[in-house]
Order: structure tokens, then C-alpha cells, then sequence
């Protein structure tokens, strides 16, 4: 309509312009002017009407888009709360505890979001992670035997709350006396430990006299000679066991205040169990700590000491003078002793070095008493001076199965035109003797 008057109004003005050209123009043109102006308030009352229209009509496009943006906004909070719904099924499955929780009041309907949500995930997440910790190290304390899990329902693969929250309170009541605890335990273990130097200051004892012993047999055995032999040292040894105790107790720190090693109660456990055992002597004795002897040698042209072993004639007479030096630790001042040595196979011992032998026997108060299997020869038997042949006669009637030989007879031996009656054993020549009844 605005556009038909506009059109009317151009057609007039185009009219008044032909108009003014005629004559009597001036009655139609005044007349051609008030239409004009007529026209005008018109397109000026169609133009306000039009925009009005227009405002009415740019509010009710505000109102449509405000519309779809609200019914937009329903269909994404829908869709959102489609998706939260079916995460929050999830979450429950996950923490099945959380299905008999009760919220103290209800959210509001803004705090229900997918950011809140994935938030409060998290958290769950962060506490699922630290319960699993909890859990794992309440299991290591059922583990070390400091706690005692009766009905094993921390070993579950989902123990209930309380269940944790009595274990927890349980070991909080163990740890709150730990001070005290603590103070004992260090008392005890410094007790233990002035046990344990007091035992190590034993075996330590023990190693340096065997030590001095060693040292003192080889000073006395100084200038010894045997033989061709210019220098004897003697080497005593001990067992294995000991002397790795012994060195690991040279070791360790027995005044501190921590227990000792593991390798040093390993090793004291080996020694015990194989010197004392079950049953046995709580003594430590030096037949059990000494394992033997051995010998090292010098010939007078050798340079170094030798290991290897002497002849076996050689070997007794060093034997010989260790055990004249250890009987005469033994022996009061001024008493004499006389022992019997025996020695096996004396036939076996070089003619040679018999009258050292002998000779070495009388000055130190030994008796040789020796056996050869097989017969000794007349130079043996005049160096030794009596020869006893046992294996003369037999009994059908022993005392034992095994024992059939008997002795008859006395001693033989080469005489310088001595009485034979030296000879004479009476024990035995008066058997022979008639008996008168």
C-alpha cells in the first residue's frame, strides 16, 4: 500500500509539473497541492502503521528464535541427562557400595552437570585408587603377622567398610603404644648385643690362644733338628665354621643399637647346629674347634718351608717331639713320666734312623711298643732288645671268636753273655711246672 501511494504521489507531482504550464493552472495545482499533502500525511500514517508492523513482527521472530533456542536446549539437557543416566549405572556398577548411599538432600537441578559429573568421577576414582592402597598395605600387615585376619575378609576382593574401618582402628590402637614398644625393644637388643660381644669376645678368645699355642710350639720347636730336617713349624687348624665365625664377629659393631647382621646370625646358626645340636653339649670344647695338625719342613739347603709330607719314621719322630713338649706342659716341676709309644709297622721305619729314634724315646721318657706284620729282622730286634712272638699258638676255646691267638712264651732278644733268667717270663714258666697234689 505504502508503495501505491508512493507511486500517486509521484504521478501527481509529475501532473503539477505539466499543470504549470497551462493556463488556470493555478486553481488545479492548489488543488494538486492539498491532494499531494493529503497523500503525504497518508504515506506518513501507512509508514508509522508499517513500523509498528514491523516491530511487532521482529518481536515475534525474537520470541520464535528464543523458542527453538529453548526447545534446542531442552532436547541437549535431555540428551545430556540420557548420558549422565546411563554413567551414572556404570559408576554404580563399578563402586557397588555407592547403590546404599542416601544423599543428605537432593542437587539442585543446575549442579547436575556432565562437567560435575565427570569431576565427581574422578574423585571416585581418586578414592577407589587410594582404597586399593589402603587395602594393599592392610594386607601386607596380615602378611608380616602383625595383624591377624581370623576370617579372612581383607583378603576379599571387596571387603565391606567396617571391615577396614576395624582393621584400621585395630592396628591405630597396636601403633599408639609403639613409642613404648620401641623403648623396650632397643633395651632388648642392646641386652642382646652385650650377650652377643660377650660371646664374640669368647670365640675371639678362643682363635688368639689357639694362635698363641701355634706361636709358642713353634718357638720351643726352634733349633729342633731331625734327620735332615734344620727347621719344624707346626700349623694347627680349626674348622671352617669357626674360623667364618670368627671373622664375620670381627666384623660387626656389638655395642650399637641395631641387631646384627643376617650373615652373621646365618653363620652362627651353621655353627651351632653342626657343634652342639639337638642334645648335645652346651660346652664348646678344642676337640671339636681343632681339626688337626700339619706339618711344614726345611731341609738345610732349602730356601722356603715345604708342605710336603716326611717319610714315616720321619713324621713320628717330629710326632715325638710335640707330644714330649705337650706332656711336659702338663707335668708338675721334677716329676718324670714314662709313656708307652706305640708305633705301627716299625719294620716300615728306615734302619738308619732307628737308633735317633730309640735314642730320642729314652731322653723324653717314652716306652716304644710297636708291632710288625711281618717278621722283624735280627738288626730290628737287637736295636729294639725284646721281640715277642704272639702268633705262636692258638686256643681252640677264646674268650672271643675273633680272638684265637694266644701268648706263650717270653721274650727274645741278643744277650752279651748275660743270665738267661732276664729272659724268663714267671707268669708263664710257671704254668709248665708240674703241680703237686
Amino acid at each position: 500500500m505504502i508503495e501505491r501511494t508512493e507511486k500517486e504521489i509521484r504521478a501527481i507531482e509529475k501532473d503539477l509539473d505539466t499543470l504549470s504550464r497551462y493556463p488556470a493552472a493555478a486553481t488545479t495545482l492548489r488543488d494538486a497541492t492539498e491532494e499531494k499533502q493529503a497523500a503525504e500525511e497518508q504515506l506518513a500514517r501507512l509508514e508509522d502503521q508499517a513500523r509498528l508492523e514491523q516491530e511487532k513482527q521482529d518481536a515475534v521472530q525474537q520470541k520464535a528464535a528464543k523458542a527453538r533456542a529453548e526447545k534446542d536446549r531442552i532436547e541437549e539437557r535431555e540428551r545430556e541427562l540420557a548420558g549422565l543416566s546411563r554413567s551414572v549405572g556404570t559408576v554404580e556398577h563399578r563402586f557397588s557400595h555407592l547403590k546404599v548411599v542416601e544423599a543428605e538432600q537432593p542437587l539442585a537441578i543446575g549442579q547436575v552437570s556432565v562437567a560435575a559429573f565427570d569431576d565427581l568421577q574422578t574423585q571416585l576414582d581418586d578414592l577407589e585408587e587410594r582404597r586399593r592402597s589402603i587395602l594393599d598395605h592392610l594386607r601386607q600387615f596380615v602378611y608380616l603377622g602383625i595383624h591377624e585376619d581370623v576370617e579372612g575378609e581383607l583378603q576379599k576382593d571387596g571387603p565391606a567398610s567396617s571391615v577396614i574401618r576395624e582393621t584400621f582402628k585395630s592396628l591405630s590402637d597396636l601403633f599408639a603404644g609403639m613409642a613404648e614398644r620401641w623403648n623396650v625393644l632397643e633395651q632388648q637388643v642392646a641386652i642382646h648385643n652385650e650377650t652377643v660381644a660377650s660371646y664374640r669376645q669368647a670365640l675371639k678368645s678362643n682363635h688368639e690362644h689357639i694362635a698363641r699355642f701355634e706361636a709358642q710350639l713353634n718357638r720351643e720347636l726352634d733349633g729342633v733338628r731331625i734327620n735332615d730336617l734344620v727347621e719344624i713349624r707346626v700349623d694347627i687348624h680349626t674348622d671352617p665354621k669357626f674360623r667364618n665365625l670368627v671373622e664375620e664377629a670381627n666384623n660387626i659393631d656389638p655395642y650399637g643399637n641395631q641387631l646384627q647382621s643376617d650373615a652373621f646370625y646365618d653363620r652362627l646358626r651353621v655353627f651351632v647346629a653342626d657343634f652342639f645340636g639337638e642334645g648335645g653339649s652346651k660346652r664348646l670344647t678344642m676337640d671339636k674347634v681343632i681339626t688337626g695338625i700339619s706339618y711344614r719342613t726345611r731341609k738345610e739347603n732349602a730356601a722356603n718351608l715345604d708342605k710336603k709330607g716326611q717319610s714315616t719314621s720321619t713324621t713320628a719322630l717330629i710326632n715325638l717331639e710335640l707330644v714330649y713338649r705337650l706332656l711336659k706342659r702338663v707335668l708338675y716341676p721334677g716329676v718324670q713320666l714314662s709313656f708307652p709309644m706305640v708305633l705301627d709297622e716299625l719294620a716300615s721305619v728306615d734302619i738308619s734312623q732307628m737308633p735317633s729314634l730309640l735314642e730320642r724315646l729314652r731322653n723324653q721318657g717314652f716306652n716304644l711298643f710297636s708291632a710288625a706284620t711281618h717278621s722283624a729282622s735280627a738288626e730290628v730286634i737287637y736295636l729294639i732288645g725284646r721281640h715277642l712272638e704272639v702268633g705262636q699258638m692258638r686256643t681252640a676255646r677264646p674268650y672271643s671268636p675273633q680272638r684265637t691267638l694266644v701268648f706263650w712264651g717270653g721274650a727274645e732278644g741278643f744277650t752279651s753273655g748275660e743270665s738267661l733268667s732276664q729272659w724268663a717270663d714267671q707268669t708263664q714258666t710257671d704254668l709248665l711246672e708240674p703241680v703237686d697234689e
